[in-house]
């Protein structure tokens, strides 16, 4: 399930007000992607009737242990999934999912990474360089196999990602199909929250606003009319 969400306090903070800022008490609220649980505990501390489904997710009394394509449960109001979507395996039944999971009036909430975006020297090299910066003082533990050689790292990364990810397209193509209209898109930083950590945030967003990275991180907001 990769660092616990309490890595990221800041950004965990501002998941869970996303979310709670588009609820009435009381609501009806799946998070795809549920990881270690800890936006679920949060957002029913705050009042809200919270269910995460993940498949790597350790179940519990309101985490279910499976892909929320198999998902037996009554719509939802609320639908979060932050950076989940794109793993999908067939886009098809993800938005047959989607669809069955939701009802007119529902919203998603969806936080992903563009890896077509990504996929830009300028940018790929600066989370790669920044990782290796970071491990070299200590910041953060680096992987004993972890590529070296940017090259090397750069193609291995792309048939990773061609295996494993859906690019942004995809994902709001599924978005569609399952019905939900966009009421807000916005793009942003998210690379620091891929292993750098909180306080590398700050340069990536200066790097983004002097254009000299790609801002890969994506904020959508969509209803089912």
């Amino acid at each position: 399930m990769g660092r616990p969400q309490t890595y990221y306090r800041d950004d965990l903070e501002d998941m869970v007000a996303w979310v709670t800022g588009l609820a009435r008490p009381g609501a009806r609220v799946l998070e795809i992607g549920s990881g270690d649980g800890e936006v679920v505990r949060r957002l029913r501390a705050a009042g809200l009737d919270a269910t995460g489904v993940d498949p790597h997710g350790e179940p519990g009394p309101h985490v279910v242990a499976a892909g929320f394509e198999d998902l037996d449960a009554a719509p939802f109001d609320i639908l979060f999934a932050s950076v989940s979507l794109h793993h999908a395996h067939d886009p098809a039944a993800a938005a047959d999912a989607l669809r069955r999971l939701s009802r007119p009036g529902s919203v998603i909430a969806v936080r992903e990474f563009d890896r077509a975006l990504m996929d830009h020297a300028p940018t790929l090299g600066w989370w790669f360089h920044t990782r290796h910066a970071l491990a070299a003082v200590g910041v953060r533990e680096d992987d004993h196999d972890f590529p070296t050689d940017f090259d090397v790292f750069a193609a291995h990364w792309r048939a990773k990602m061609a295996e494993h990810v859906h690019p942004w397209a995809t994902v709001a193509a599924v978005l569609a199909d399952a019905g939900f209209v966009a009421e807000s898109s916005t793009s942003g930083p998210y690379l620091f929250r891929w292993g750098l950590g909180e306080l590398v945030r700050p340069v990536e967003e200066a790097l983004i606003a002097d254009r000299r990275i790609h801002a890969v991180g994506v904020r959508w907001q969509g209803r089912r009319p």
